[in-house]
């Protein structure tokens, strides 16, 4: 798939979801709504701005009107954490990763985005904080270890907490082209 196709969170055409299946019970409806609907949306079955009745996509999709709901809000989540860390709005993306996590707690690419953040905070206790969290939660539930992006970026954390080295966030804040530069010299 195009870089384009797939951002920071899980996408259907990636492992995650082969991972998942291989690690626990098989994925629940939302799970699979989820999957359906971001696969509709990235093949263009559903076009951009289009407006999303979610009883049609029910019927279009073959699921209950539960899943879709909790599809549709999983996904608005992740745009909405996408555009807070591409703004460099990174209090406001945590609040979106968190609900993200209460959605499904299992996604590691979810506990990595928290870790990332409060790092880029400066809050590395809740960035460490989070990473045993999501050990304790994958080895109670999946009787797994976590993955090794999961694994590097603690270590990563870790390293510059014990170097006392500046954090480097991998969030850009982009310009607002709205905002008109200001020039110093006139």
């Amino acid at each position: 798939p195009s870089a384009s196709a797939c951002s920071t969170m899980s996408c259907p055409l990636e492992a995650p979801r082969r991972r998942r299946a291989k690690r626990g019970p098989p994925p629940s409806l939302m799970q699979q709504a989820y999957d359906s609907l971001k696969m509709a949306i990235i093949t263009m079955e559903y076009r951009p701005g289009e407006c999303i009745v979610e009883s049609r996509i029910g019927e279009h999709l073959r699921f209950g009107r539960t899943p879709i709901h909790e599809a549709v809000a999983r996904l608005a989540l992740e745009g909405l954490l996408r555009h807070c860390e591409s703004r460099g709005e990174i209090s406001e993306a945590v609040s979106f990763a968190k609900k993200l996590h209460a959605l499904d707690p299992l996604r590691e690419e979810i506990h990595r985005a928290i870790m990332r953040l409060y790092a880029a905070l400066g809050d590395r206790p809740a960035a460490l904080a989070q990473y045993h969290a999501c050990k304790a939660i994958l080895r109670r539930e999946l009787n797994v270890e976590p993955m090794p992006e999961t694994e590097a970026l603690f270590q990563k954390i870790t390293q510059q907490v014990e170097g006392n080295a500046q954090f480097q966030s991998p969030v850009r804040p982009e310009k607002d082209p709205r905002v008109p530069v200001e020039n110093p010299g006139q």
